[in-house]
């Protein structure tokens, strides 16, 4: 989700010479199909190295995750209430008889 929210919401310009901001992934597209791939690198540059921060950003939040559950599950201590028995309270010969 992080590196599809860099690719479709990073601004670039539209024209170089233009103050218009649009989605640089697009513009880097247009650019490459219609003028080339020298074109394309304009805006382009900025979405490949935007892009590239936010998979590795991604792919290192869920390993750092895990080793600090890793890190937690190991000090606490074993405890699950599922595993204790409930004790109900136990009825007396004098109630289970009906007057």
């Amino acid at each position: 989700m992080l590196a599809f929210a860099v690719l479709f919401f990073l601004p670039g310009t539209v024209h170089p010479e233009q103050s218009y901001l649009g989605p640089a992934f697009l513009i880097s597209l247009y650019d490459g199909l219609s003028l080339g791939v020298d074109a394309m690198w304009r805006t382009g540059r900025t979405v490949a190295i935007a892009a590239g921060v936010a998979v590795i950003a991604g792919l290192l939040l869920p390993v750092g995750k895990a080793k600090k559950a890793a890190s937690d599950k190991r000090q606490k201590p074993n405890t699950s209430h599922a595993k204790h028995q409930r004790k109900e309270p136990a009825l007396g010969p004098a109630s289970n008889q009906k007057s």
